[in-house]
């Protein structure tokens, strides 16, 4: 996911998911949602089960600068991503769990 107007940081790009299941996905090259400059996700009451990949941060890649993801009384059972783990921000981007 990435912004179209990355420089208008009052107007980011934003996505929610509520209550979903993300089970045996394999995005071997990047995470199940990866986040560019200027983007925000909200995942809400979610099941994530299974999930692997090979890269960095198997869930939710947080990518440059300005990303903003929080997720809401989610599970998250048996993922694995070989580098970085589930979640991997850098950059000044920021993951925030709340009940999970």
């Amino acid at each position: 996911m990435e912004a179209g107007d990355e420089a208008n940081k009052k107007y980011p790009t934003a996505i929610e998911v509520d209550n979903c299941n993300f089970t045996l996905n394999m995005p071997l090259i990047d995470a199940l949602f990866k986040l560019r400059t200027n983007t925000q996700l909200i995942i809400k009451g979610s099941l994530f089960k299974d999930n692997y990949s090979v890269s960095r941060g198997g869930i939710i890649l947080a990518d440059y600068e300005q990303v903003e993801a929080t997720v809401y009384n989610s599970t998250f059972e048996s993922n694995f991503a070989f580098d970085g783990g589930i979640f991997f921000a850098h950059y000044g981007s920021h993951v925030r769990f709340e009940e999970c």
